[in-house]
């Protein structure tokens, strides 16, 4: 239903914010699909965990870095969302096809459930 942080030519759902949009300050809803920067993850996880413990998105997918010795993935993650690693490393794609180089972390599926 909502992907709050891409840009139009990548959304992956009907429903998107942009970084001028920013996402961080406007309502989640529905079942929503979030790859964040992974420079700066921390704060679209603590609004993951405050959207579906609120009740106003069913279902928050991350696409995240595994950093399991952060503060972020303690404080929004551990124990409080389920989590799927990825073997090997994301490929991904600009949005003209062109591919990106691979991020230096591995990566992660985090799915926080309405509460």
């Amino acid at each position: 239903d909502l992907d709050p942080c891409c840009i139009a030519m990548t959304a992956k759902a009907p429903m998107f914010y942009t970084a001028e949009d920013n996402g961080l300050q406007r309502p989640w809803f529905g079942r929503v699909f979030m790859n964040p920067p992974y420079s700066v993850p921390a704060l679209w996880c603590e609004k993951a965990l405050g959207e579906t413990s609120a009740g106003n998105a069913a279902l928050v997918i991350g696409l995240l870095p595994v950093a399991t010795d952060t503060g972020w993935f303690h404080d929004f993650i551990k124990d409080k969302a389920e989590i799927r690693f990825v073997r090997g490393r994301v490929r991904f794609f600009g949005w003209a096809g062109t591919p990106i180089t691979s991020p230096k972390s591995p990566s992660m599926i985090v799915i926080w459930r309405k509460k």
